[in-house]
């Protein structure tokens, strides 16, 4: 899906963290955007769970719409600033409230729910399509896609989110399951020619769509069009189809990646000693053998704390390793095969390297600026850090 509208409502950490399906998530499942190297997202089958795009058109939307609106009403300042703010309001109530999550109550709630969403957004996409090109505006086209993402994508995370927290391992496996099938739908919905044509169709036929669309709005429709083009849909339908199996390959392999991690049973003891540091509340979390020692496992919150307040630095350092090499042997295969299949979708899509797919819609442009900014900073950097080497040996 088109995913630079609603983020990706993703777990911050891949642990069992102890609350029910029926639990609320916590404040930062919403508020944060995911940056740790717990989830292995190789997809890029630009869905696009981790475009750094993500905003929520709806609410921009609404904001230009006040924006216009102040413009508009020069005569009636006082009254419309009331309003504007009164609309701030209550856009903020609505997204708050549409991005409330319902988590499946039963195993077979799971596959029910997925066909639904699939069967519900084909339907949505259907109609979009079947606009006659005569009629086509940004709002039945463009805009309709991205309300129909934003309903998609809450469903969809309040059928995947389970995986990461649930402490069942049924209901972790089906949520896994209906993750790999969403994934799935998605790069096929992604690469769909006909709806790639509605786009390309509206932008041929409305030339001077930039001066007469909002800024907000000529930027959703480059982001669509860089998604698809992205996917190959530029490319011939050999071309499209080899990339197509590339991608859901990719797919397969990092959700394996991140059911390893997820399951990873890592553990390491420490003495009492050891854990010089670490408050005794702390300490209850970690399991105490009969010796009197404690064993901490690399879960998230029994890692986190124990590197944040244990002032012995071999037993960080055990803890950072240990956390560092989980799933050693199985993933870094997928890593490595996963790598291989972005550089062949590379050259599929005309470049010498995955890095030079990425860069070109961000603001470096292309993999060399990246080069280039981060030799100068080394460079620049490297004489500060001797120095601080120095200090601690």
């Amino acid at each position: 899906m088109i995913n630079f509208v609603l983020k990706r409502l993703k777990p911050s950490t891949t642990t069992t963290t102890k609350f029910s399906l029926l639990s609320p998530p916590p404040n930062s499942f919403i508020t944060s955007r995911l940056t740790n190297n717990n989830n292995f997202y190789l997809n890029n089958n630009n869905n696009n769970k981790y475009n750094n795009n993500n905003f929520h058109f709806n609410q921009l939307k609404s904001y230009s719409t006040i924006s216009n609106s102040t413009t508009n009403n020069n005569n009636n300042n006082l009254k419309t600033t009331t309003t504007t703010k009164t609309n701030k309001m209550s856009d903020c109530e609505k997204i708050k409230n549409d991005i409330k999550l319902k988590f499946p109550l039963k195993l077979e709630e799971f596959d029910e729910r997925v066909q639904h969403l699939k069967k519900t957004h084909d339907a949505g996409l259907q109609k979009i399509i079947d606009i006659p090109r005569a009629s086509r505006t940004f709002e039945n086209t463009f805009g309709a896609l991205i309300d129909l993402e934003r309903q998609y994508y809450i469903e969809e995370s309040s059928l995947t989110f389970p995986a990461h927290v649930n402490q069942a391992k049924e209901i972790r496996d089906v949520s896994n399951n209906a993750e790999s099938e969403l994934n799935k739908y998605s790069i096929d919905t992604n690469m769909r020619e006909d709806l790639y044509n509605v786009f390309a169709e509206y932008i041929q036929d409305n030339p001077a769509y930039k001066s007469e669309l909002s800024a907000v709005q000529q930027r959703v429709i480059k982001k669509i069009m860089e998604v698809y083009e992205r996917n190959g849909l530029q490319l011939p339908k050999d071309q499209r189809d080899v990339l197509k199996e590339i991608k859901k390959e990719i797919n397969e392999l990092s959700i394996q990646f991140n059911k390893n991690i997820a399951e990873d049973k890592s553990k390491v003891t420490f003495t009492r000693e050891q854990l010089a540091g670490v408050p005794d509340d702390v300490l209850e979390l970690f399991e105490k053998t009969d010796s009197g020692s404690y064993t901490v496992s690399c879960k998230s919150p029994e890692y986190v704390p124990l590197m944040k307040f244990c002032n012995v630095t071999d037993t960080r350092k055990k803890m950072d390793f240990t956390y560092g090499s989980r799933c050693i042997d199985t993933n870094v295969k997928i890593l490595s095969q996963a790598c291989k299949l972005r550089h062949e979708s590379a050259k599929i899509l005309g470049k010498n390297e995955w890095s030079e797919v990425v860069t070109q819609y961000n603001m470096a442009l292309n993999s060399k600026n990246v080069t280039d900014f981060l030799t100068r900073m080394t460079n620049l950097l490297k004489p500060y850090g001797l120095e601080e080497l120095k200090k601690l040996a």
